[in-house]
């Protein structure tokens, strides 16, 4: 049998030494042991007494800060706790203690706790799924109405930078997973997260599909949207690699505003000192 105590409380050797009394008063030279040792001791005495006293054990509990006492089924057999090691033996009285019903145990106060954080982990980890599922969901609907040639404004990281403009590239080629990615190409070549990466597919949550009918298209964009749109557009030759930053910064004239610390020495902050 194992105790185990949930209440939050560690007992320590001085309830040790206390139960140990109880069970053997005579025995006063335990004290002399080493810790471990009546430990050991004291645990095997009090499983050879639960042992014993298994039908007549009685306990109380708390619940809706009422004491109520809980019963076990009586017994009228005495029994007769042996211990080679203490050499004595203790007698168990007659108990008339009534039967309980079959009436389980009520709740503690951590019995509550831990049921109710069982139960928010179960919501939580439904819920996360009801939403993993939708978001799959989204981005197969996203990717079903984008095609090569389509027309795309891809968003900068805004962990990165901070009030960039879309870029407008044309969607070269669609990945083949779940993450509904497309490969954009802009007037500057295709955009990649490394230079010498093979091939880079930009998440549906960092681009937004445009009509074509609704934009201007700069002259070089056109020309490459025609080549897509035609099939002469070849993803084999060697196509210019750009990242997203230096497109942005060839297409716009200048680079995006970048995070950064405050540089204005005891000024008035400004939306261009990184800190407002």
């Amino acid at each position: 049998m194992l105790v185990r105590q949930n209440d939050g409380w560690n007992c320590g050797p001085i309830a040790c030494m206390k139960l140990w009394t109880m069970l053997a008063p005579g025995e006063v030279d335990v004290c002399s042991w080493h810790p471990q040792e009546y430990k050991r001791v004291v645990v095997a005495k009090f499983n050879a007494l639960v042992r014993t006293l298994m039908k007549e054990i009685t306990w109380s509990a708390e619940e809706n800060s009422e004491r109520r006492k809980c019963k076990l089924k009586k017994s009228s057999e005495q029994s007769v706790i042996v211990d080679t090691e203490t050499r004595s033996g203790t007698k168990t009285a007659d108990s008339s203690i009534g039967e309980d019903g079959g009436r389980q145990p009520p709740k503690t106060e951590t019995d509550v706790r831990n049921e109710a954080r069982r139960v928010a982990c179960i919501k939580r980890k439904r819920n996360q799924e009801i939403q993993a599922e939708k978001m799959v969901r989204l981005r197969n609907e996203t990717l079903q109405h984008v095609t090569p040639g389509t027309v795309v404004s891809m968003k900068m990281d805004p962990r990165d930078v901070k009030r960039a403009r879309c870029l407008l590239g044309i969607v070269c080629d669609r990945s083949g997973n779940r993450v509904a990615g497309v490969q954009v190409a802009t007037e500057e070549g295709i955009v990649t997260a490394d230079l010498k990466k093979r091939e880079y597919f930009i998440p549906s949550d960092r681009y937004a599909v445009q009509k074509v009918q609704d934009l201007a298209l700069p002259d070089k964009l056109e020309v490459v949207h025609e080549e897509i749109m035609n099939g002469l557009f070849d993803l084999g030759k060697q196509q210019q690699k750009v990242s997203m930053k230096t497109a942005y910064r060839l297409v716009e004239g200048g680079p995006p505003i970048e995070r950064k610390g405050c540089g204005c020495n005891g000024k008035k902050c400004t939306h261009f000192c990184g800190c407002v």
